[in-house]
């Protein structure tokens, strides 16, 4: 089975420090939960490192929360536009939050500040409007300075754009967010099954 695995750099694992070998095999541990782990594509917005790598999965494959485990894998290809395309996907997250929060401004009937928050403008001043929303009105615009902050960490930005959509949105808004993130991922990296 071919699936995908986030891994620190050198191919390391951020969690075991576990160096994968190019093409040869890694053997899991035979234990309830142990073995070797990777992720369907929905499940990359939750695990993001500095390298993307497909993976071939061997052996029963289960899944266990956001994550598959496997008896065994090995890397097949490293994906080589990750990180560049980092900055894309960052900046998806923001928008989308930007967007949400916008909407939640105007859903709130205070239109001035949700088109306050609507003018284009560079990140950094972006962000600094935002605080100012936040601190003198509703706190969730907030949600919109800490996404742009996060923004050279990837999984942070991806994590605090999450955490957003849930406060505006509950579980269904968090899932929708996730979901808009793997999309990004499958369809911004061109990641298919070869």
């Amino acid at each position: 089975m071919l699936a995908w695995k986030f891994l620190a750099p050198g191919a390391v694992a951020p969690f075991t420090g576990v160096r994968w070998p190019a093409g040869s095999w890694i053997e899991g541990r035979p234990a309830p939960g142990a073995g070797v782990h990777a992720c369907a594509l929905e499940d990359l917005p939750y695990w993001i490192d500095q390298e993307l790598w497909q993976v071939e999965l061997a052996g029963p494959v289960t899944r266990a929360g956001r994550q598959l485990i496997a008896a065994r894998g090995r890397l097949v290809g490293r994906v080589h536009a990750w990180p560049d395309s980092s900055v894309g996907f960052t900046g998806g997250c923001i928008e989308r939050t930007r967007r949400r929060v916008i909407e939640a401004l105007h859903a709130a009937g205070q239109v001035a500040e949700a088109d306050r928050l609507a003018a284009r403008r560079e990140a950094e001043a972006e962000r600094e409007v935002a605080l100012a929303i936040a601190a003198a009105g509703p706190f969730f615009v907030g949600y919109v300075a800490d996404v742009i902050r996060r923004r050279p960490y990837p999984g942070t930005c991806a994590y605090m754009a999450a955490n957003a959509a849930a406060a505006l949105g509950g579980g269904a808004g968090h899932d929708e967010e996730r979901a808009e993130q793997a999309a990004w991922l499958r369809d911004g990296l061109k990641l298919a099954p070869r």
